[in-house]
């Protein structure tokens, strides 16, 4: 199929497959990245709990044979519709509804089963006192039924969400999560089906329980702006899948480089000196070394445990001094914070709601206090409660606001070196090796510098002390933690339409996003193109070419895109 489509193998994302085990070798055989369909092991984790517990499992049985009955039979189906039209009352003209019998194969169909028989339960007990049923369902039935459409619901409602078309397999960690705090959690309706709900819960716990570790699903949750890292199930899960982000875009980062040095060509110096210098990286001549001290490691500990950008006191006698010299910088960033905004507010008048809603925002700080939104499906309800356990606290708002003074001073030391480096012109050394300097970030390898004077010896020793180790290029680092510093989007956004939004101001980051989130969750998609298919080429229209259907299906899926 590849090479029929001239497609190479190294342009090979990954391949999305059901779960078969020969689907899987074949994989592996070609050496191709694959996913398993989520969507279908979801299915498989539903069977094993429906059928786990024998009371729900009999109560199911009943309720395919009650309606298999109205199925097969007009006449009972008749007699059904006239009572549930008398229980409507004659004011009502909905018409009336028919009961959905469960399909092995058809996902979410025992589900909506159950449901149809909950709506009609008063016709068909009214049915039930005048006419022969091949089952009935007692009160106890009845109330296990009503219980496990509660504890489906979440299952029922992903389900849909991940079988849409835009689905990614950034979906499947959270959706992973949610279902397993949801599951875990004891409720007091819980009673006669808690066997059910535990082995739902070892199931999801068993299937997806190397899904964190699976590169393509985590990165991909990483790059999602609706769910960055709060999703992972612990902080070392999450500073791995960091690490892997990193590698990534240092990938990245070295494949535009060199994209870039190929048009450019071999005569002009500066791109090659650049393409050279990125891919030899931030070493200035010898392999980087470890920490020298232990104040070193665990001061690079911390950094990584709070995700803090990089800089620090470097020269201050004392922690209690530093603290209290970043308050008062703190202090003032927050005074010329205010002032401009008030100055953008005043000059924007006061009609404009968007100026004014982020003056009151930056005013008041970043809340924390307001009540988890209330959303009609705990799935959904579970999913905004990890958010917010995740959002940041009021005492957030300096580091935060150091943060984007440390963007903005980076891109202004930028401009000026560009600025100098062009007025200079290549042929002077200083210069250049300035702008190399800072291109390349701070070395950790180098040995210290031998300096005329002793003190400043020791001055670039301090410096050299506080650098940080070589841990990805300078852009990739700073992008990845200026985008998770930011707050995520609501679940309903679209991150596509986000990194075509932000792509200017994180152009390694959105080139691996559309890499990662160009893989979908489920194979329903496919599925769907299979029944376009056989909606066009059908009994009337059983003499289209080849290449005609072809056309005529690429139009129909590809069409709406346009529009």
């Amino acid at each position: 199929m590849l090479n029929h489509w001239e497609i190479p193998l190294e342009k090979v994302h990954a391949v999305l497959r059901d779960n078969a085990r020969n689907m899987k070798a074949a994989m592996e055989d070609l050496a191709v990245p694959s996913l398993g369909c989520f969507a279908h092991s979801l299915q498989l984790v539903v069977q094993e709990g429906l059928m786990s517990q024998r009371s729900v499992s009999d109560a199911l049985a009943n309720s395919r044979k009650i309606v298999a009955h109205f199925k097969h039979s007009q006449l009972a189906q008749s007699r059904l519709e006239d009572l549930q039209h008398e229980m409507q009352g004659a004011e009502t003209t909905a018409p009336s509804t028919r009961l959905v019998q469960d399909v092995q194969t058809r996902w979410n169909s025992s589900f909506y089963m159950i449901k149809s028989l909950l709506k009609e339960k008063r016709p068909l007990c009214a049915y039930a006192a005048d006419h022969n049923l091949p089952a009935t369902l007692s009160v106890n039935e009845w109330g296990l039924l009503e219980k496990t459409v509660t504890v489906l619901e979440p299952f029922e409602e992903l389900t849909k969400k991940i079988s849409s078309a835009t689905s990614t397999a950034a979906d499947v960690i959270p959706a992973v999560t949610v279902l397993t705090r949801l599951l875990a959690e004891e409720n007091s309706t819980d009673s006669g089906i808690k066997t059910m709900k535990s082995t739902l819960l070892q199931a999801v716990s068993r299937r997806f329980s190397s899904i964190e570790s699976e590169p393509l699903y985590a990165v991909a949750t990483l790059v999602d702006a609706r769910y960055k890292d709060r999703f992972f199930m612990g902080e070392e899960t999450a500073r791995r899948v960091k690490a892997l982000l990193t590698q990534e875009l240092e990938k990245m980062e070295q494949a535009l480089l060199r994209a870039s040095a190929d048009e450019a060509g071999a005569t002009e110096a500066e791109p090659a000196e650049k393409f050279a210098r990125m891919e030899a990286g931030p070493s200035t001549g010898s392999p980087p070394s470890t920490s020298k001290s232990s104040f070193s490691s665990l001061y690079n500990r911390i950094l990584e445990e709070h995700d803090e950008p990089a800089g620090g006191s470097l020269f201050f006698m004392g922690e209690e001094t530093a603290r209290r010299v970043k308050a008062l910088l703190t202090q003032e960033l927050e005074k010329m914070e205010q002032a401009l905004l008030r100055a953008s507010a005043d000059e924007a008048g006061a009609t404009e709601a968007e100026p004014a809603e982020k003056f009151a925002r930056m005013e008041a700080g970043p809340s924390t206090g307001s009540p988890p939104s209330t959303s009609k499906s705990s799935f959904s309800s579970l999913y905004n409660r990890i958010l917010e356990e995740h959002d940041e606290p009021a005492g957030e708002t300096a580091r935060r606001v150091k943060a984007l003074l440390t963007q903005e001073l980076e891109k202004m030391e930028q401009a000026l070196l560009r600025a100098s480096a062009d007025e200079a012109g290549a042929t002077e050394a200083e210069p250049a090796e300035k702008f190399a300097r800072m291109e390349a970030g701070p070395s950790t390898g180098s040995p210290p510098s031998t300096s005329k004077s002793s003190f400043s010896s020791l001055y670039n020793r301090i410096l050299e002390e506080h650098d940080e180790p070589a841990g990805g290029s300078q852009a990739a680092v700073i992008q990845m933690q200026m985008y998770l510093k930011e707050p995520t989007m609501a679940e309903k956004d679209s991150p596509f339409q986000y990194w075509a939004n932000n792509h200017a101001r994180f152009p390694l980051l959105a080139a691996v996003a559309v890499k990662f989130l160009s893989a979908p969750s489920t194979s329903v998609e496919s599925e769907r193109l299979f029944s376009t298919a056989s909606n066009i080429v059908d009994e009337k229209r059983n003499r289209l070419t080849a290449e005609r259907a072809e056309m005529l299906i690429f139009l129909k899926k590809n069409l709406p895109m346009f529009k």
